[in-house]
């Protein structure tokens, strides 16, 4: 087992633990260390309402439902590198509106570089709310 496959499973363990799943870790975590460890570029898990969806270049090719104790109503994306939470507004667009305010808020979880991602400041720059 190779250094970087290593990673890919403690990646995964706290995927596993920002959605909280409840039962079968180790049948999931293979799962989805299998799927992303295939050399799958442009492929992510997406954790969206119980379930996980295994998305390959924009194409669901599979999805399972899962026991979690995430309540909270963003998505989580996981690519194998980085962790997301994602607003399901942001996410889907006009066609994911599930509130009137429409704020969106995302921060992505980088493995090994300090890196946190406002989405926010790409909207208000191309909202023309740039000062000067």
């Amino acid at each position: 087992m190779g250094l970087q496959h290593t990673n890919l499973i403690k990646r995964t363990a706290l995927f596993l633990e920002e959605i909280l799943l409840r039962s079968d870790h180790a049948a999931v975590q293979a799962k989805v260390v299998g799927f992303l460890g295939d050399g799958n570029v442009k492929s992510h898990v997406l954790y969206k309402n119980s379930s996980l969806y295994f998305i390959h270049q924009a194409h669901l090719l599979d999805d399972m439902s899962v026991r979690c104790d995430f309540r909270d109503r963003d998505y989580v994306r996981f690519d194998g590198q980085r962790i997301t939470r994602i607003d399901p507004d942001y996410y889907l667009g006009a066609a994911g509106a599930t509130t009137a305010s429409g704020a969106s808020f995302s921060f992505s979880l980088s493995f090994g570089e300090s890196s946190t991602n406002n989405n926010n400041n790409n909207n208000n720059n191309n909202n023309g709310n740039n000062n000067g």
